[in-house]
Order: structure tokens, then C-alpha cells, then sequence
């Protein structure tokens, strides 16, 4: 279904749901206009008269530089606080006090305040004070006075807050001019005691003795680790001539580059002369000669290495000393202008404060006599000409429009409240089990309840016959293998159907070229025979069950083609014995190979335990529902009972379906017909 027709479907549906129950709309509705005519004729007619007033969110300026009273970030505080002062007895007290005295007369506080409401009006600075009463002379009045006593009270606050600032600002006056005295003294008194120099030369000293000492102090540390090297050097067995302060230094070359060239000369001289030779000898003595020039210097140099980092070390102590003594001078200067500048800052903030207060103190005298407010009037209130209350239009349509949603209310409530079986999708969502068909109310389609199932197939293209033959086409496509032969029909509770939806399901597959057994398996309370008008005191299934007559003997023609009724019989006092006997299953077996299709009508679930027996000895179980009768949790509980006992279920007949709700199609079936 798309989602349009959906909508328009649903809509039908609680269209239908409403139309159903239109009387308890219609009640709702009167119910409710009538209390609202009687009360709307009965009340006494009230007038209403309205003073509108500006409350600017400031104050009197008393001070230059502060408000007295300052509602900066507090706004909304302030203007409840309006209001709740304009609901107040004390101003209520006022407006009584100077009401005439024909008009004060019968009135008090409590009635006053009864008659007014605060009305502030969104996104702005006005007031509405209105005044409701039965007198429009003296609604106008009262509501006049009201905003009159309410600016006089707004004046007189605030002159006794000016009084009173006045006097609180003098004494601080005098308390200002003493602390002024004493930080000046303070002052010239620290001057006096200290002296203190530029503290700019004491920095400019201390930066150049920093410097120094990051000099002196990476010398030292570039020793250290020179010397550092050379003791590694020398714990590795290096030759100390490969050392870079060594090997780099010029007189280590120049003794280095001789001693090659002698070196070089002796080679040559040994190939020439024996080793005894004159020059050989001089050639050897000058090599150890300058072997230990080399050695001398090498030792003169490590010697240096360490007597320039002691000298480093001494000199970067004195520095490091020379340092720590300006920054303690340093400080102190700091320390001391530090405390100047707090003494000359402390003589600075207490004059502007002495200056403030007398700036306070002088403002504030002149305005102690002028009357300000920040309260103005917008509108005076005027008699009313018309009451106020009640709106008898206006109740009387909204009464119209409150009974009306109240009553669809109301339907919608009840029709919630009713936990039944109403339409094959709430079947399908509480059972979960295949749905067959609907078969529409009889009063719907034109047919007396108390038609039969014979008089209605009469009429084959009816619209009983037509849902039937639904079903009949969901029982045939029930089972991929082949559809169900021994077919069940139960139901939840007795007056559901069962057997009506058994004789006709039996006639429309007998319709069918079908032969078909029809076992009224109910022994209890049997029907089937009186439907068919059959002999109530022939020979049937319990005098079969128990041994009596054989199936030949009981079986009974129904007066229509295809169809053979075994009924059932007189009733015994054992039922439930004899449908769950061996006999009953044999019967089963030898009736299954006579007929096509063998259809037992069985008594309801909760009423006694033959229809779950049944179940069990079924192709398919075939569960009748009526709507708006069966609950869903008795109905999910007999399909759990079912399900227990291993019956196969075929689906669901919704019997006494609404064809105006729900997804029953019969609507347009029955147009067709009509058609």
C-alpha cells in the first residue's frame, strides 16, 4: 500500500471509529455547552478598567560615576520586584486610605488586591494595571489611584534612600580625610628613613657581571672537559700526540715535522754507511734529542691545560660571588622602590576615593529635595463602557470546540481501553499466525442473522460465499507439499462462529467439486444437525467412537452436492475419552481415504480440552476469531495451548469483521457486487 492511500485509509478508519460512537461525541458535547450557557447567563457581568505605565530600568543619578541604586545585569530582578510591590497590602493600604468614602465603603485589602492584575507587556518597559470589578465608575478609579499611590510610594523611597546615603556618605567623608592623612605621612615618613638610589645602575652592574660570569663560566667548562679528554686519553693508552690541543699546538708541529726530516735523513744515511758511522750516530742523537724536546712540551702544555682551568675555576668563584652580591643589592633597591611605589599608589587611591565621596557628598545634598521617579504614566484608565466578563459568544463557541475534542477524546480512550480482536492486522500482530479471511457482519451486507448457511448459498456470488472462497484459496496454498485434508475449526470462547465458518467452509470446498466430510466433533453442545435440519436423535460419532454403528451407519447426506455430515450423536459422558481413543485415530485414517477433505467442528479452547486433542490428530488447525469480541491475550494464550500440543496451524478467520476499518477489503467487494 503506498503511503498516501495508507493515509487516507487510516483516516476512514477513525472516521468510522468516531461515526460508531457518535453518542458519546453528541454527550460530550452537550454536556458541556449546557454547563457553559447556564454559567455564562448566570455570572455577574464584571468590568475591567486599565492604567499603562512606563518603568524605566534606571534610577536617580546621585553620583557621577554610579548610580545609587544600579540594576546593570539584574534587570529582571528589578522589575518583579516592581511588580510584586504593585500586588503589595502596604500600597493597597494607600489606594483605601485615599478612596472616596461612598467608594471605600464595603471594601478592604484583601478585596482590593483581589481586583487588580500586573500585566507587563513583552519586549518593552510597560505596565498594564488592571482592575476588574462590577462598578465601572469605580474600576476606573481604583485602577487611577493605584498607579498614583504606587509612583507616590516609588517617590518617597527614594528621598528616605538619599536621606539616608546622605548620611552614610558624610561619615565615610570623614573616615577618607583621616586615611588621606596618614598614607601622606606614611610617605614622607619612608622618604626620610631610606635612601634609596638609581636602581637602573644597580641593573646595568648587575647585567654586565652576568655576562662576565656566563664567559668565565663556559672558559671553565671547556677546560674541564679538555681535561676530561686527556684523562680519557690516557686511561686508553692513546698516544697523547693525537691529542687535539697537542697535536694542533706549533711548537708540537715544528718538533713533530723535525723529527721526520731526521727521521728521513737517517734512512737514507743507512744505506749509505754503517751503523757505526760519525753521522749516523749524530743522526740518532739529535732524533732522541728531539724526542724529548717533544716530550718536555707535551708536558708543559698538559701542565698549562690544568693551570688555565684553576685559574678559570678561581676566576668564575669571584665573579659568581661579585654577582650574588649585586643581586642582593638589586633586590633590596627593588624591595625598597617597591614599597615607595605602594606608599605613593596607597596616597593616590585614597585621595581619588576622598574626591569621589566629596563629589557624592555634594551631588548628593542638591537632589535631596527634588522629587524624581523614573515611574511614568502612559495612559489613564477610562470607565469602561461594556462588562468584561463573561465573553458569552466567545464561552459559548469555545464550550463547542472543548466538547467536541473532549468527545473525539473520549472515543479514542474507550476504543483504546477495548483490548479486542478488531482487524486482521491486530490479528496478525498478537497471533503471528497466517491470516485466511474476514467475513463481514451479516447487518453489513444486507443478511439477516439469522440466515442460514444453506439460505446464504443460495446465493453463490454473494459476498459471504466470495470471502469464503478466499479462504478456501489461502487453505489450498497453506503447505508447499499439498494442502491440509483434515481440517480443525475451533476458537477461543463459544458465540465466535466456529460452527457457522465450519458448515460454510464445508459447503464452499464441496462448491468446489470436492467430496467433503463434515464431523461435528463438538459433543458437548452440537449444532451441525439443527443447521442442516438432520435427525437430533440419529446415530453419530459417539456411537461410532464407542463401538456401536460403523462409519457407513452414521454418516448422514447433508441435501447438497459433495457434502456427507456425520453428526454428533447422542451425547456421552465421557467426550474427551472417546476423541482421544485409538478408535478415533482409525477413524481418521479409513475417512482421510474416503474423502477429499474432512472438516471437524470442535468446541472452544478454554472450555474443555477436546479441541486440543484434535489439534493433534490434524493436517491444520483453522483458529475463528470474532471481532471485537475476543481478547487478544485469551486468543495468544489458546494459540500457546495449540502450539503445546504440536498442532499445525493453517491461519486465522476473522468472523463479524467491520468492513469500514481495518484492512478489510469487503468495501469494494460489495460495490462490485452492487454493481
Amino acid at each position: 500500500m503506498t503511503p498516501s492511500k495508507s493515509v487516507e485509509f487510516n483516516l476512514r478508519e477513525k472516521l468510522y471509529i468516531i461515526s460508531r460512537r457518535r453518542w458519546v461525541l453528541i454527550a460530550t458535547v452537550v454536556i458541556i455547552f449546557t454547563v457553559v450557557a447556564i454559567a455564562n447567563f448566570t455570572a455577574t457581568p464584571l468590568y475591567q478598567a486599565t492604567t499603562r505605565v512606563n518603568i524605566e530600568p534606571r534610577m536617580p543619578r546621585i553620583v557621577p560615576f554610579k548610580e545609587l541604586y544600579s540594576i546593570s545585569g539584574k534587570q529582571l530582578d528589578y522589575y518583579n520586584t516592581q511588580y510584586k510591590i504593585l500586588k503589595s497590602r502596604s500600597l493597597a493600604k494607600k489606594v483605601l486610605e485615599n478612596l472616596p468614602a461612598e467608594a471605600a465603603s464595603g471594601l478592604s485589602i484583601s478585596r482590593l488586591l483581589g481586583m487588580v492584575s500586573i500585566k507587563p507587556i513583552a519586549q518593552s518597559q510597560l505596565v498594564d494595571i488592571k482592575i476588574v470589578g462590577d462598578n465601572p465608575e469605580l474600576t476606573a478609579v481604583v485602577a487611577n489611584l493605584w498607579i498614583d499611590q504606587f509612583i507616590r510610594l516609588a517617590i518617597e523611597s527614594k528621598l528616605k534612600a538619599i536621606q539616608t546615603a546622605l548620611s552614610q556618605l558624610t561619615k565615610q567623608l570623614d573616615s577618607q580625610n583621616e586615611i588621606v592623612k596618614k598614607a601622606r605621612k606614611e610617605l614622607i615618613d619612608y622618604k626620610e628613613r631610606e635612601r634609596i638610589i638609581s636602581l637602573e645602575d644597580v641593573r646595568d652592574e648587575l647585567d654586565r657581571l652576568s655576562e662576565s660570569y656566563s664567559n668565565v663560566k663556559r672558559e671553565r667548562e671547556e677546560k674541564e672537559l679538555q681535561l676530561k679528554y686527556l684523562k680519557k686519553y690516557s686511561a686508553q693508552n692513546l698516544s697523547l700526540e693525537t691529542f687535539p690541543q697537542i697535536r694542533y699546538h706549533s711548537i708540537i708541529m715544528q718538533l713533530k715535522n723535525r723529527l721526520i726530516q731526521l727521521q728521513a735523513d737517517l734512512a737514507e744515511n743507512s744505506q749509505r754507511y754503517k751503523a757505526r758511522h760519525p753521522r749516523t750516530l749524530q743522526l740518532q742523537a739529535e732524533i732522541k734529542n728531539v724526542r724529548s724536546n717533544l716530550k718536555e712540551e707535551i708536558e708543559k702544555i698538559i701542565q698549562g691545560l690544568h693551570t688555565e682551568y684553576e685559574m678559570a675555576q678561581a676566576n668564575e668563584a669571584e665573579l659568581l660571588s661579585q654577582l650574588e652580591k649585586q643581586k642582593t643589592l638589586a633586590f633590596n633597591m627593588e624591595r625598597k622602590e617597591a614599597a615607595l611605589e605602594d606608599l605613593k599608589t596607597k596616597v593616590l587611591i585614597r585621595s581619588e576615593g576622598q574626591q569621589a565621596l566629596l563629589s557624592r557628598v555634594n551631588e548628593t545634598s542638591m537632589t535631596k529635595d527634588i522629587e524624581i521617579t523614573n515611574i511614568r504614566i502612559v495612559d489613564y484608565a477610562e470607565v469602561p463602557r461594556a462588562p468584561f466578563k463573561p465573553r458569552k459568544l466567545f464561552n459559548l463557541m469555545l464550550s463547542l470546540v472543548i466538547g467536541t475534542v473532549g468527545g473525539i477524546g473520549a472515543i479514542f480512550l474507550l476504543e483504546n481501553i477495548d483490548n479486542t480482536i478488531k482487524t486482521s492486522l491486530e490479528a496478525k500482530k498478537i497471533l503471528k499466525i497466517p491470516f485466511l479471511g474476514a467475513i463481514p457482519l451479516y447487518s453489513q451486507v444486507n443478511i439477516s442473522s439469522q440466515t442460514t448457511p444453506l439460505e446464504i448459498m443460495k446465493h453463490p456470488l454473494g459476498l459471504i460465499p466470495e470471502a469464503y472462497r478466499t479462504i478456501r484459496t489461502g487453505i489450498y496454498f497453506s503447505s508447499p507439499d499439498r494442502s491440509p485434508r483434515i481440517i480443525l475449526v475451533t476458537s477461543s470462547l463459544p458465540q465466535e462462529g466456529k460452527t457457522e465458518v465450519s458448515t460454510m467452509l464445508s459447503l464452499i470446498l464441496a462448491h468446489g467439486e470436492e467430496r467433503v466430510l463434515l464431523i461435528d466433533s463438538d459433543m458437548r453442545k452440537p449444532r451441525i444437525e439443527k443447521i442442516f435440519g438432520l435427525d437430533r436423535g440419529a446415530k453419530g460419532l459417539s456411537e461410532l467412537l464407542s463401538g456401536r454403528n460403523t462409519i457407513d451407519e452414521v454418516v448422514q447426506p447433508s441435501g447438497f452436492p459433495g457434502l456427507e455430515i456425520i453428526g454428533s450423536g447422542h451425547i456421552p459422558p465421557n467426550p474427551s475419552e472417546l476423541i482421544n481413543s485409538r478408535r478415533f485415530r482409525e477413524f481418521l485414517t479409513e475417512a482421510g481415504d474416503r474423502w477429499d477433505r474432512i472438516i471437524m467442528d470442535s468446541p472452544p479452547l478454554l472450555s474443555v480440552t477436546d479441541a486440543t486433542i484434535l489439534g493433534q490428530l490434524a493436517d491444520g488447525v483453522i483458529m475463528v476469531l470474532r471481532a471485537g469480541k475476543t481478547s487478544g491475550k485469551i486468543a495468544a494464550f489458546c494459540r500457546e495451548k495449540l502450539e503445546q500440543a504440536n498442532a499445525r496451524f493453517i491461519g486465522i478467520i476473522l468472523n463479524g469483521a467491520d468492513i469500514h476499518r481495518g484492512q478489510n477489503y469487503y468495501y469494494y467487494y460489495q460495490a462490485y457486487y452492487k454493481e
